[in-house]
């Protein structure tokens, strides 16, 4: 058995046209809403995904910051933050 810890590099996968790639966030509790509607606690989410076209042979990045928002109507959403909401060409070179 391998010791390391596990990356994902190690086990690429393959995505057909059109299909979704689910991702898990961490759980946000309802006694946490309050503290969100007023500012005083945030959830920022980051994907980074860089992945080839089999085709093209080309890669590609998309990169998605998004934060958590709540109002103290119920209502929630996630919003996009920053430059780093970026495809291929147009993300920040780094």
């Amino acid at each position: 058995m391998d010791s390391r810890p596990w990356d994902a590099t190690d086990y690429p996968i393959v995505l057909g046209p059109g299909q979704s790639l689910g991702l898990q966030l961490k759980e946000i509790w309802l006694r946490d809403i309050p503290a969100i509607v007023e500012g005083k606690l945030g959830f920022d989410f980051a994907v980074w995904v860089t992945y080839g076209d089999m085709l093209t042979k080309n890669e590609h990045q998309t990169r998605l910051v998004q934060r958590f928002a709540a109002d103290k109507d119920g209502g929630f959403a996630f919003t996009y933050l920053g430059a780093n909401n970026c495809a291929d060409d147009d993300c920040p070179k780094n």
